[in-house]
């Protein structure tokens, strides 16, 4: 099956002027709107119930918007839902929902050829939303983390697979932090770039160091893949370098490796929100100018001018003032033994959403050069098609239809929302047994949650904090022993 988008009707221009045509088009819009409009108040209701922590309540609306949402942005929505849904206790829904929505987005790496004709026509959000590289990455962690939560039968299958995606990543020059320079991972002002970026400097891989983390906790509990789990946990560091400036990250224990009779707890902390992208206008580069002459040229029928203005495109914003303060989280356990839990800052997305914003800058610019050249050239040929010589009227109207044309794009600012902002991690080693690890945020903010600790195997807590404070509290089922 080949994904298809119905090409742009080159009439368009006649239909404007057609008073029939205006009639259905003033009489449908409203209903798009009305279901747009539906899908997005649902989704904005969700999302604010979520990070009040009335996740139950949270799950119930976002099913109802990912029903109004249209094609395009339904697998966006089902993001959010899947990581809802795991922190709501509903793991197998969860790892269902990304295991699907991750075969959907490598589906969409293909080039829909009539998909880029519409986006020419219109703006960057005409096309199927794709995930950014980190955001990609974050759901393969996640969808492993789903399959730990739920009953583990699955979990060797994708870590096998995180680490393929992690030797792509090691091979692939373009994707390895030691190739890159400081100027390559933020961008600064001497590129054209807002300045406001220049001090979110931090390794841009940081959700490659949690892949890597991750599987080495499920290849760690294999007798033949001991020394694989300890290679991939230890890995991490290449990802991280305060995961390398760490003494316990050597001996971080995990399955196998922890002494007789003892498991290992890991406490996943989720805090903060995905980084948001707005809508900044930025002057072409010549980097840019060059991609987007080779894209006309590729055409034949369209050519740069000789100047062109400020474009629109997309940036992460910087975060919140609160997240760049340590995290006030602790933890304990009600057992004999003195083991401490110490939070560690294991991956930062907003210095990745930097990255890639960076990485991709030059080409997102040049589409919307491209966009805007291919607006100009079919407002000149409607005129002339309309020989708005002999009329004034069609020749204003069609002036102004050019400037709302090109007015009304935008820049491509979706993103998965309820993904975190920052992943801290914790590890102690307990002897085995029922205990109840105890987390405090703050002074009056405190969680139990009773846990089964499995001689040599993992057993995994998942907190969220989309805020400053607890939302949910969530852990592995100790049948499966991870």
């Amino acid at each position: 099956m080949s994904r298809t988008v119905a090409p742009p009707d080159s009439t368009v221009f006649q239909a404007v002027l057609n008073s029939t045509a205006m009639a259905t088009l003033l009489t449908i819009t409203p209903m798009l709107i009305s279901g747009c409009a539906r899908h997005a108040d649902l989704h904005t209701a969700a999302l604010s119930s979520w990070r009040e922590g009335a996740v139950g309540t949270a799950s119930a609306q976002i099913r109802d918007a990912v029903e109004y949402a249209d094609r395009d942005n339904r697998h966006l929505l089902q993001l959010d839902q899947a990581m809802i849904e795991l922190q709501a206790g509903d793991a197998k829904s969860a790892e269902d929902s990304l295991r699907s929505i991750r075969d959907h987005l490598d589906y969409l790496k293909q080039t829909d050829l009539s998909e880029e004709a519409q986006s020419l026509l219109t703006d960057a959000e005409a096309k199927a939303w794709q995930a950014h590289d980190y955001e990609y990455t974050m759901l393969l962690n996640n969808v492993l983390l789903a399959s730990m939560m739920n009953d583990g039968f699955d979990t060797f299958a994708w870590s096998l697979q995180l680490q393929e995606h992690l030797h792509r990543s090691l091979t692939d020059p373009e994707g390895d932090p030691s190739t890159e320079s400081e100027e390559d991972v933020v961008p600064t002002a001497a590129d054209g770039a807002s300045p406001r970026h220049n001090r979110m400097r931090s390794t841009p891989r940081h959700p490659l160091a949690l892949s890597s983390y991750l599987s080495g906790l499920v290849q760690s509990e294999f007798v033949s893949r001991r020394e694989e789990g300890t290679q991939a946990v230890q890995l991490a560091a290449h990802w991280n370098e305060a995961v390398s400036s760490d003494s316990e990250s050597e001996a971080l224990p995990a399955g196998l490796s922890c002494s007789p009779g003892h498991g290992a707890v890991h406490i996943i902390v989720y805090r903060g929100t995905a980084p948001r992208w707005q809508e900044v206008s930025v002057h072409p580069t010549s980097e840019a100018l060059l991609i987007a002459d080779r894209i006309l040229s590729a055409t034949g029928k369209h050519s740069l001018p000789p100047s062109i203005s400020a474009v629109k495109i997309a940036e992460p914003e910087l975060p919140p003032a609160w997240l760049t303060s340590p995290c006030s989280l602790s933890a304990t356990a009600n057992t004999s033994t003195s083991a401490q839990f110490r939070f560690h800052l294991f991956a930062d997305l907003y210095p990745a959403a930097c990255s890639d914003a960076a990485a991709n800058r030059d080409r997102e610019i040049a589409r919307a050069i491209c966009r805007r050249v291919v607006k100009k050239t079919a407002i000149v040929a409607a005129k002339e098609f309309a020989d708005v010589e002999k009329n004034a009227v069609a020749d204003i109207g069609f002036n102004i239809l050019g400037v709302l044309w090109e007015a009304s794009e935008k820049a491509d600012t979706r993103r998965w929302s309820t993904l975190p902002a920052q992943v801290l991690t914790a590890t102690a080693e307990l002897p085995s047994g029922d205990c109840t690890i105890t987390l405090t945020a703050g002074t009056d903010d405190s969680v139990s949650c009773p846990i089964r600790v499995e001689n040599g195997k993992n057993t995994v807590i998942l907190v969220s904090m989309p805020r400053d404070e607890i939302s949910s509290v969530e852990s592995s089922r100790s049948q499966t022993g991870i």
